[in-house]
């Protein structure tokens, strides 16, 4: 009887061990990821149009439509492919914004900007 309970004990014991490393591994997936912010813009760099050729964005010296980026987080990838949430600064207030970029700097590079597919 004296083994089950260790045995139940243990259980008990790892299982809550897993919780709180879980619980870490979620945090740090939600992290602050502006250390890499002119990383990121950088890359996306340029003019981007939509599928009638009309300009959508420009993103220039860490501003996206003239308008300052000050954050991004929740991205997933690397440099090159990825996607994620920026925050800018307009004249309203500060908001979010979704990107999504797939840039190998060739003919097939593609950004997705609140969902609307666009290209340079």
């Amino acid at each position: 009887m004296l083994k089950l309970f260790k045995r139940v004990l243990f259980f008990v014991c790892l299982g809550i061990a897993v919780q709180f490393c879980m619980a870490a591994t979620t945090q740090a997936y939600r992290s602050d990821d502006t250390a890499y912010l002119s990383k990121y813009l950088n890359v996306m760099q340029g003019d981007w149009y939509n599928s009638a050729d009309q300009l959508v964005l420009n993103i220039a010296n860490g501003n996206i439509n003239g308008c300052a980026v000050t954050n991004c987080f929740d991205i997933a990838g690397g440099t090159n492919q990825a996607g994620g949430w920026f925050r800018i600064v307009e004249d309203a207030g500060s908001r979010d914004v979704e990107l999504h970029w797939h840039i190998f700097g060739n003919g097939h590079d593609s950004l997705s900007f609140n969902g609307q597919p666009l290209h340079k």
